[in-house]
């Protein structure tokens, strides 16, 4: 098992998405990878070694919860960076907050979260109500 940097026969319908948190032994594993032909680390090395260690957990998400962004060339990231906006505004909501999600999942205390979130404004231009 494995993953593969765009293959041009996919052996399955699944695509590593990009989002990715590391062990601190990924400075170790990343000092022993070798450049490709392109003559770079390849983050798809980084993922086997992980794989091949038994250290990867993958995630499945769901599609109608989860929507893959390119963000490779500037025109896919202003494409993405537009969808988001859209999306922003349409909810009235933030997208991916991360201070929120560190408080939600109890990363940061909540007088962590207010001092991060002081200066932080929503889309139109209030201080978030969540604290």
């Amino acid at each position: 098992m494995g993953v593969e940097e765009k293959p041009s026969n996919p052996k399955s319908n699944f695509a590593v998405t990009g989002l990715y948190f590391y062990t601190n032994d990924v400075i170790k594993y990343a000092k022993s990878l070798e450049p490709s032909d392109r003559g770079e680390l390849e983050i798809t090395d980084l993922n086997n070694v992980y794989i091949k260690k038994q250290k990867m957990v993958i995630e499945m998400m769901d599609s109608d919860t989860f929507k893959w962004l390119d963000s490779g060339t500037f025109a896919a990231l202003h494409e993405s960076s537009t969808f988001i906006m859209q999306q922003q505004e349409k909810s009235s909501a933030q997208i991916a907050l991360l201070d929120e999600i560190a408080f939600l999942k109890g990363f940061i205390s909540k007088n962590e979260l207010k001092d991060n979130l002081k200066n932080l404004l929503t889309y139109k231009n209030t201080y978030l109500s969540v604290i």
